[in-house]
């Protein structure tokens, strides 16, 4: 197997994962980057930040960052805000609904996680971790591991 083989397979894997959230969270009127999202303020971000330091941080164009940014503060989990020190600085914060829906999504991932893992020994699940940590770190920018 080369290392396009394997490469191929991840993303094959995060393709199925993606298609299974997206299936998970329909009830909860989510798509599986809004959850990622609102995942992102909640555990990285304090809960707010720029539009800009989105951006940055999801690694996507300007315009799919406020594409999700709309979509996702249209259904009430997000709100964006001005800076009082520059009015051109758009961040944005979790609403109580986003922290609640949040709390709803991580069963769903967490369940989704287990049944990927489900047929994988405790040492295979610490191995294949070690082993995506370490691709990781070999392909992402300093700074951007997390």
């Amino acid at each position: 197997m080369g290392d396009n083989a394997c490469c191929a397979l991840i993303r094959q894997i995060h393709c199925a994962l993606q298609k299974n959230a997206n299936n998970g969270l329909r009830n909860a009127g989510l798509t599986f980057a809004q959850v990622n999202l609102l995942f992102m303020l909640r555990d990285h971000m304090g809960g707010s930040c720029s539009l800009k330091e989105l951006e940055r941080v999801l690694g996507v164009a300007q315009s799919t960052t406020a594409g999700l940014v709309k979509r996702t503060e249209e259904k009430g989990f997000i709100e964006s805000f001005g800076s009082e020190k520059d009015k051109r600085i758009k961040s944005i914060r979790l609403t109580e609904a986003g922290r609640a829906v949040c709390l709803t999504a991580i069963k769903q991932v967490q369940e989704m996680e287990s049944k990927a893992m489900e047929s994988l020994s405790g040492e295979e699940r610490s191995v294949l971790y070690s082993l995506l940590s370490k691709m990781y770190a070999n392909i992402s920018e300093p700074g951007e591991q997390g």
